[in-house]
C-alpha cells in the first residue's frame, strides 16, 4: 500500500501490509490466520522445559503444549492410582504448579516467595470447617479437605518444593495475566478468590478489597522476574493476557468498564515489559479473541467463556509462529555436523599461550600502579589481560584483567564466594583476583559504596565451545554419518547448559548495582563462521538477559569492514600447533576495542 500526496512519500508509504487495518484485519476471514501478529523474540523448541501458570485460560496453553510434543513441565505429577476425574478435581496436570488459578501477579509473587523460602505461612491461609482443614490459597483443590492442619501444610510444602525445582530447571515461563482485582487479609495474605465464595468465611474486619494499578502491576512483575532469575538466570518469560472477562467486580464500576480496566492495565504492563526486557515476550491471545475481527464468534453464548474453536484459533497462531524460523534461536540449519565433527577433532590452541598472555599483562603493569580512584574493573580470561594492556597504553586507570585462562573458566575451576563473588581454585589465579580487589578493600563493593564500570567476557571463552559442543552432540547421538544438521536450538540448549553458572556471576555483579558491559571474543576464526556467529549471538542474549549490556565484537568488526589479518591478527605462535594464534587479536584490535567499550558507559 502506498500513500503519497503530490509525489512526496510519507512515513506510511513503505510500511508492510500488516500495519494497515484494511489489509491485516478487515480482509482476513474468520478461518484464516492473522499474518505477522506475533514474531517470537526467542524460540521455544520441543526440548525446552516450559512452565505455565496463571488464570484459567493458561490451562489451554498447557494442554496444547503437551499435545504438540513440547516439554511441558508437570512439576507434581498425580499418583498413578488416581483416575482422570480425580486428578482434575485435585488440581493435577492443569498448570505446571499445583496451585490452582493464579489470577494476579501479586498472587504469583506470593507463591514464589513461599517456594523460595522468603515468606512463611500464616494461620489466615487455612480454614477449619466441620472437622476438616482447607487451604484458602487453593480453595478449589482437594474439595474433601484435610484431616489435620499438618496434612494441609505438608501438602502445600510438597507443591512448593516441586515449584522451586521446576523454576530452577526450566528455561521458559508462560504466565497468563487475568485480573487486577484481589482480596487480601490485613496481615498481607493475598487470596485467589474472596474468602467465603468457595471456602472460608468473609470477615469485613479482616479482609479487604484492592484493585491494583499500572505501577503496582509493573513493579510486581519486575520483582517476580528478579526472584525467579536469581535462581535461574536463563529463564525467559512469555506474558499473555486472558481474554476471559471478569465474572464479577467488587469495584464500584460497571462490570464492563471494570473488565476493560483490568485488561487494559495488564495489557499495557505486558507490552511495556516485552519492549523493555530482552527476556520477556508478549503473545497476543487477548487480541485474537476479543478484537472485532471475529465479531465475538470466539465467545460462548454467555459472552464470557471462550469456545473450543476460539482456543484452537489462538493456539494455531502460537504454534505457527514458533515453527517459523524468524524466532531467535529457532530451528534453522547452520552447518553439517560431519564437517563439524572433523573440525572438532583438530588440535586447539594451548592453555599455555593463554596463561603466558595473562601473566605478561600483569608483568607489564608492574610499573603502572593502579589508582585507588579507579572505577574500572576488568574480569575474565586472557582477552581481558590483553584489554588491560591496551588500557595501560592509553593511560586509563583500572584494576583487574585476565584472572584465569579460558579453559579454567569453561571447566568452572572456581568456588562461589560471597565477598569476592568467586574464588579461583588455582593459587596463582587466586592471587590475581585478590590483587584486583585490593583497591576496593579486598572484596567487590556494593554500588552504594563504590559504583564500578565492569568489563567482562565471563561465559564467552569461545575457543572452548566448538570441541565441547561437538562432544555434546556426539554423546547425545546427534552425530550421524548421514549428515545430520545442527540447529539453533541445539546451540541454545548447549550454551544454556554450560554457561548458566558463569552468567550467574555476571548477574551477581549487575545485582550489586554496577554498570556491567559484556564483550564477546575476537572474531578471528577462519572456519565454521556461521556456527561461531550463532555462539556469539546467543551469548550476547544471555548477557542482556542477566542485566548487562552486551558488545558483539563480531558485529562491530563486520560493520567496519570485516576481520583483516593484517589489521587485527595476533602475531603470537601457538607452541602446541606451530600455527598463528587464532584466539586473540593484536594490540591494535584491543586498543580499538578499549575505546568502543568505554563509550558504552553512561
Amino acid at each position: 500500500m502506498t500513500l503519497k500526496r503530490g509525489g512526496v512519500s510519507n512515513p506510511y508509504t513503505n510500511l508492510p501490509k500488516w500495519n494497515f487495518w484494511r489489509n491485516a484485519v478487515e480482509g482476513v476471514r474468520s478461518a484464516g490466520l492473522v499474518e505477522n501478529i506475533w514474531t517470537p523474540k526467542f524460540g521455544i523448541g520441543r526440548d525446552d522445559l516450559v512452565v505455565t501458570a496463571g488464570s484459567c485460560f493458561a490451562q489451554h496453553i498447557s494442554r496444547y503444549l503437551k499435545s504438540s510434543g513440547f516439554s511441558w513441565v508437570d512439576s507434581e505429577p498425580a499418583p498413578d492410582s488416581m483416575d482422570d476425574e480425580e486428578k482434575r478435581t485435585q488440581g493435577y496436570g492443569v498448570f505446571s504448579f499445583r496451585t490452582g488459578n493464579i489470577y494476579t501477579p501479586t498472587l504469583l509473587e506470593q507463591w514464589i516467595d513461599f517456594a523460595l523460602g522468603k515468606r512463611s505461612s500464616e494461620e489466615s491461609e487455612y480454614f477449619f470447617d466441620n472437622g476438616l482443614f482447607f487451604d484458602l490459597l487453593r480453595p478449589a483443590l482437594n474439595p474433601g479437605g484435610y484431616a489435620s492442619l499438618q496434612d494441609a501444610v505438608v501438602a502445600r510444602d510438597k507443591t512448593l518444593e516441586c515449584m522451586r525445582r521446576s523454576l530452577a530447571s526450566a528455561n521458559t515461563f508462560i504466565f497468563t495475566l487475568g485480573l487486577t482485582e484481589a482480596w487480601l487479609h490485613k496481615c498481607g495474605t493475598i487470596y485467589p478468590v474472596c474468602p467465603g465464595t468457595i471456602k472460608g468465611d468473609f470477615n469485613p474486619d479482616l479482609h479487604y478489597f484492592h484493585n491494583y494499578d499500572y505501577s503496582e502491576i509493573l513493579a510486581c512483575l519486575k520483582r517476580v522476574f528478579d526472584k525467579v532469575r536469581s535462581i535461574n538466570p536463563i529463564m525467559r518469560f512469555v506474558l499473555t493476557v486472558s481474554p476471559v472477562p471478569l465474572t464479577a467486580t467488587a469495584d464500584s464500576d460497571h462490570i464492563l468498564t471494570a473488565t476493560t480496566y483490568s485488561k487494559a492495565v495488564l495489557r499495557a504492563v505486558a507490552g511495556f515489559l516485552s519492549k523493555s526486557e530482552s527476556y520477556v515476550d508478549y503473545f497476543p491471545s487477548y487480541e485474537l479473541v476479543s478484537s472485532p475481527l471475529f465479531e465475538g464468534a470466539s465467545f460462548a453464548n454467555n459472552k464470557r467463556s471462550v469456545t473450543d474453536e476460539g482456543v484452537t484459533f489462538v493456539m494455531r497462531h502460537f504454534m505457527d509462529a514458533l515453527s517459523s524460523s524468524k524466532a531467535v534461536g529457532g530451528d534453522f540449519v547452520l552447518a553439517d555436523v560431519v564437517s563439524l565433527k572433523q573440525s572438532g577433532s583438530e588440535k586447539s590452541t594451548s592453555d599455555i599461550l593463554c596463561e603466558e598472555l595473562i601473566l605478561e599483562s600483569w608483568e607489564n603493569r608492574a610499573d603502572r600502579p593502579v589508582s585507588g580512584m579507579s572505577d574500572i574493573l576488568l574480569v575474565g580470561d586472557s582477552h581481558m589481560g590483553q584489554l588491560s594492556m591496551a588500557f595501560s597504553e592509553l593511560e586509563i586507570s583500572h584494576s583487574g584483567g585476565g584472572i584465569m585462562w579460558g579453559s579454567q573458566w569453561h571447566n568452572r575451576n572456581y568456588l562461589r564466594s560471597e565477598g569476592e563473588v568467586f574464588l579461583p581454585n588455582d593459587l596463582v589465579a587466586q592471587g590475581l583476583w585478590r590483587k584486583s580487589l585490593q583497591v576496593f578493600g579486598g572484596s567487590l563493593p556494593l554500588a552504594s559504596e563504590k559504583k564500578l564500570k565492569i568489563i567482562t567476557n565471563l561465559g564467552a571463552h569461545t575457543h572452548m565451545l566448538l570441541p565441547s559442543f561437538i562432544k555434546s552432540l556426539s554423546d547425545s547421538g546427534r552425530l550421524n554419518a548421514g549428515g545430520s544438521q545442527v540447529t539453533g536450538k541445539d546451540i541454545y540448549n548447549y550454551l544454556a547448559d554450560v554457561r548458566v553458572d558463569l552468567f550467574s556471576i555476571v548477574k551477581d555483579m549487575v545485582d550489586m548495582g554496577h554498570q556491567v558491559v559484556w564483550v564477546s571474543d575476537p572474531p578471528a576464526q577462519i572456519s565454521n563462521m556461521e556456527l561461531y556467529e550463532a555462539f556469539d549471538r546467543v551469548l550476547c542474549q544471555f548477557a542482556e538477559d542477566v542485566g548487562a549490556r552486551s558488545f558483539d565484537a563480531r558485529s562491530w568488526i563486520a560493520a567496519i569492514g570485516g576481520w583483516k589479518d593484517d589489521l587485527y591478527q595476533s602475531a603470537e605462535i601457538d607452541k602446541a600447533t606451530g600455527e598463528y594464534d587464532r584466539i586473540h587479536g593484536n594490540a591494535n584490535y584491543y586498543s580499538m576495542l578499549a575505546r568502543e567499550l568505554l563509550g558504552m558507559f553512561s
